[in-house]
């Protein structure tokens, strides 16, 4: 029960105690810093009662900090102590023992009595000491078991993506293991009732707040005063309220809630742009004497959705921004430092971003506050990650996502919470029951927070699965890519939701930016959650200077895995003989870096220019483990990425794009200029679309004014006047305004000359008729090749996309096919198997090399006349681009040359290496040579005239190094082997 009176305004500093008043009523003790620590990794401390007295020596250790920074890879059993002083004043008072957070599991005992445990590594937790806390000395000691990834601790063990457990630790068995006291420790010290939790519930469209108010009373029923009042979280304690309420309160004993409903006459919207901030103080009052307050700051902001937009107060808001892993150098898993996580979320700030999707982790509460001040939109997620089907496991993930929400709730840069990632891939559920599973985290979670946007799984749902339609069942259509469910702002509905992880192959395609610029959105906000990963290596030189001689020598994780990165790049690249090439390791690192920006870049646009777009968030925004395809380094110093996409963010931007983007000399191309001016409405600008080469203007294309009408629009499209020559261009357009250039930008298309093949006719294998058509179109003439086929002095080109469906005709082909290459003829095979070139050509492994994100780099040859050669791969190469890559070190074993390469850094960890793998290598094979071709070249010949180009320079090169003779050393069956002595006398 509860009666309430409206204070008016005149009576505000009566209804709002001041500090001076309250400050005696709690009392906070901070038991950061240096504690005691051993190591149990045989698991006996329980048994031989260490909680009583730990066993020397003992190691210092920093709290907060993680358990690495003393013994780097440890993960098991470790045990943390120290000592506190008890006071006198502290008798009869009621005394909390509070952690911020420990990794995983942590067990407590007091004075050698056991408080109690905790399991979860993000989140914080309590006990109350009251009744065991003394007088004088106190020893505190906590067991802390960080799960290891290969055996299980008491059921605990960390997994990852290719190593699924069942616990929520986020990133940790995929990056680093972390484990220990990484939050603050300390007591709060108040009377036996307190105000336990106060949830801020802003209603800025009815102007107030409502604040649900958690008094824990120990003590007989009674009535109190609960005054309450809120100010300017800048104007100090002296500030004049702009609200308050004083209620009388009926507490039971127990935990007692109270709804405060505070009305503003005046306030301030907590925006991007101006994140305002409040303070709600409340006091709990008995016989007119302060016995509890308590301060909780928040901001008064709605964010929601509204016909396919973000909402944020009401206004239409494109969220701009990246996905943070929240690793970091040495601490691993917080900013060492403030500093730190100020320059971070600098960097989001003051470059035009807006938003950060804080991954698989709740941040510290203190980065939180910072994004709160500098008003930065943030997506919560709790450490749920992949995860597997086990009777415990829903538990700890409702406990995750409820223990991170009621932590997090009154932050207001916190505008969504996503409860799941990728929920689809988890071990051991069906799709039916992640959709039962995701439904019901959801139910139980809105109790917890019911004042935000809540996303069911990051991901969203699969591809193809029809959509119920009761009216039309006959007619129902595919669910779109990425259809997750979400529930809006106080609603315990779900609605559907387009939320993707729209990853595209690098370089990017013509084909996959027209995706990105028109993907539907189906009448939902769309909302591009997840994009980029591109492989961009660090300056590994400056990033290694960063830790001091004495972390080198202990082996911090995070700089060892840096060193062999770095040390295993450099083997590659020796191996790949590269300096010829790019002269240095370095200089590669910078090409590929320039080279995936630009990519980045274009991506970036394109989805701007997409007027169905709610958001877009870049992976990611730092380094993180084996994952180095951050816009910044590991010490959040930006590479060429970072500045990439602060210009394709920029707001208004005038976007240029050109179709076809490899356009075949003697052809026009189709330009494009769309202006992106998001919500603002009115602003006039004077702008400019011309075809440049060498910053030399050679066509203007379109020059005029045009009045901004909508959050994207059309300025111009129209094509080209005039056919170019060969070479390189880029279509650029200036826009300015109120007498200001805001920016200048550009789109780089390449004219390309197919060349002639000087190869009047080839022999070839061709199961899909790809080849006949394609050098049908190029003017050469065929000769279909089997195993009786006998003309070693042209060349012959065999489609090996697919399988032979006879394996006998593998011995007869490639039996024939082997002794004309022995002989000195030359054959281009395409996409074949590794395994079929051991099995039926050479006496040599050949692997294919596994690979995920990855540069490419083409050295100078023949093959690549009239193209860009010793360079990483761009756009020109982008149809081409291989799927798969043999292993680089196998070729150079057999003394092959790779002439088309590539580099992929081991994402998961370890071992930190980078594979080598080659796309496009040659062969000797007696006097002749085999050109292998991993090159998409058939899958595009007919559409791309840079593959075009490459089948004329294989087939020229390949007649160019045919040698005559041995022609009667044919006549003999497909199966039988040249002899040794044929060999030797060849």
């Amino acid at each position: 029960m509860s009666t309430s009176s409206q204070t008016n305004m005149s009576e505000l500093r009566s209804g709002c105690p001041t500090i001076d008043r309250v400050k005696d009523c709690r009392e906070q003790v901070v038991l950061d810093g240096t504690w005691d620590l051993v190591f149990d990794p045989n698991d006996i401390g329980k048994r031989k009662r260490w909680f009583e007295d730990l066993p020397r020596p003992v190691k210092k250790i920093a709290v907060p900090g993680v358990i690495e920074l003393v013994q780097p890879k440890y993960d098991g059993v470790a045990w943390y102590q120290t000592t506190f002083e008890g006071v006198e004043r502290w008798k009869g008072r009621r005394i909390r023992l509070g952690f911020g957070a420990a990794q995983y599991y942590a067990e407590c005992w007091l004075n050698g009595r056991r408080l109690g445990a905790h399991e979860g590594g993000h989140t914080p937790f309590e006990f109350d000491i009251s009744q065991v806390v003394r007088h004088g000395e106190n020893r505190l000691v906590v067991r802390i078991i960080n799960p290891p990834m290969d055996r299980e601790i008491e059921g605990f063990r960390c997994g990852a993506p290719l190593n699924q457990s069942n616990i929520p630790v986020g990133k940790a068995g995929w990056y680093y293991n972390f484990g220990g006291l990484w939050q603050g420790v300390s007591l709060t010290v108040t009377e036996r009732t307190f105000i336990q939790d106060v949830y801020v519930q802003p209603l800025p469209f009815q102007n107030k707040a409502d604040f649900q108010v958690t008094i824990h009373h120990d003590g007989p029923a009674g009535t109190y005063e609960l005054a309450g009042c809120v100010i300017p979280w800048k104007g100090g304690p002296d500030a004049n309220p702009v609200a308050a309420k004083n209620i009388k309160v009926r507490l039971k004993k127990g935990d007692n809630i109270v709804t405060v409903s505070m009305r503003f006459k005046k306030f301030r919207f907590w925006s991007v742009e101006d994140p305002f901030l409040y303070v709600a103080q409340f006091t709990l009052l008995g016989k007119a004497q302060p016995i509890d307050s308590t301060q909780v700051r928040f901001g008064m902001r709605e964010f929601t959705i509204s016909r396919g937009r973000f909402l944020l107060n009401g206004r239409p808001v494109v969220m701009k921004g990246f996905l943070g892993q929240g690793m970091y150098p040495r601490t691993l898993i917080f900013p060492e430092t403030p500093a730190m996580a100020r320059k971070e979320l600098r960097l989001i700030k003051d470059h035009g971003f807006n938003f950060l999707r804080t991954h698989l982790q709740p941040p510290p509460p203190y980065y939180l506050d910072l994004a709160d001040e500098m008003g930065i939109l943030i997506l919560g997620e709790p450490a749920i990650g992949w995860i597997i089907n086990t009777p415990p496991t829903e538990g700890r993930c409702r406990r995750a996502i409820e223990e991170m929400m009621a932590r997090d709730r009154n932050h207001p840069s916190i505008i969504m919470w996503c409860l799941l990632n990728e929920a689809f891939h988890f071990l051991g559920f069906s799709i039916p029951q992640v959709i039962d599973l995701t439904a019901r985290l959801a139910r139980q979670a809105r109790a917890i927070d019911s004042t935000r946007l809540m996303i069911n799984t990051s991901g969203g749902y699969y591809i193809g699965e029809p959509a119920k339609d009761a009216k039309k069942k006959s007619k129902a259509q595919p669910v779109p890519e990425g259809m997750a469910a979400i529930m809006l702002p106080n609603s315990t509905r779900m609605e559907n939701f387009l939320d993707i992880h729209a990853y595209c192959k690098l370089p990017a395609s013509e084909k996959a930016l027209i995706t990105y610029r028109s993907r539907d959105a189906h009448g939902m906000a769309l909302f591009v959650s997840e994009y980029g990963a591109p492989e961009t290596p660090p300056n590994f030189r400056r990033v290694l200077q960063g830790y001091t001689p004495k972390e080198r020598r202990l082996g911090l994780e995070d700089y060892q895995l840096h060193k062999d990165f770095f040390e295993s790049l450099c083997h590659g690249f020796s191996q790949a003989r590269l300096a010829d090439t790019f002269g240095t390791v370095d200089r590669l690192i910078e090409e590929a870096n320039r080279k995936r920006a630009d990519d980045m870049r274009l991506v970036t646009s394109a989805m701007r220019v997409n007027a169905n777009l709610g958001g877009l968030c870049f992976c990611q925004l730092a380094d993180a483990s084996g994952e180095l395809f951050g816009a910044t380094d590991v010490w959040r110093e930006p590479k060429p990425m970072f500045h990439a996409l602060v210009s394709a963010v920029r707001t208004p931007l005038l976007v240029p794009f050109v179709t076809p983007r490899l356009v075949e000399a003697g052809k026009r191309v189709q330009v494009d200029a769309r202006l992106v001016n998001e919500t603002q409405r009115g602003p006039t600008y004077s702008y400019k679309v011309e075809i440049t080469r060498d910053n030399r203007s050679l066509e203007r294309c379109a020059q005029g004014t045009v009045r901004a009408r909508a959050a994207v629009q059309t300025v111009f499209n129209g094509k080209s006047k005039s056919p170019l020559p060969a070479g390189r261009y880029n279509i650029r357009t200036t826009l300015t305004g109120a007498n200001r250039l805001h920016h200048v930008d550009k789109m780089e298309f390449a004219v390309i000359d197919v060349g002639q093949c000087h190869v009047p006719r080839v022999a070839i294998k061709d199961p899909k008729a790809t080849l006949k058509q394609a050098l049908t179109g190029l003017g050469v003439e065929t000769d279909l090749y089997g195993n009786n086929y006998r003309n070693k002095n042209i060349p012959i080109l065999m489609d090996l996309r697919e399988k032979y469906p006879d394996r006998a005709l593998i011995t007869e082909d490639f039996g024939q096919l082997k002794k004309i290459v022995q002989l000195g003829g030359c054959a281009i095979l395409f996409e074949p198997e590794c395994l079929l070139l051991y099995e039926a050509l050479f006496p040599w492994l050949l692997r294919h090399e596994p690979v995920l994100t990855t540069f490419s780099y083409i050295r100078k040859h023949p093959i690549f006349a009239g193209l860009p050669v010793n360079t990483v791969s761009d756009f020109v190469y982008a149809d081409v681009e291989p799927d798969k890559f043999d292993r680089g070190a196998d070729v150079v074993a057999a003394g092959g040359e790779v002439l088309w390469g590539v580099f992929s850094m081991h994402r998961w960890t370890r071992p930190a290496n980078y594979f080598w793998g080659a796309g496009l290598y040659l062969l000797p094979l007696g006097r002749g040579h085999i050109i292998v071709s991993q090159l998409r070249i058939l899958n595009s010949v007919q559409e791309s005239p840079v593959a075009r180009r490459i089948l004329v320079n294989l087939i020229n090169y390949a007649g160019n190094v045919i040698r005559p003779g041995g022609e009667a050393k044919l006549l003999s069956r497909c199966i039988d082997p040249l002899s040794q002595a044929e060999l030797r006398n060849l």
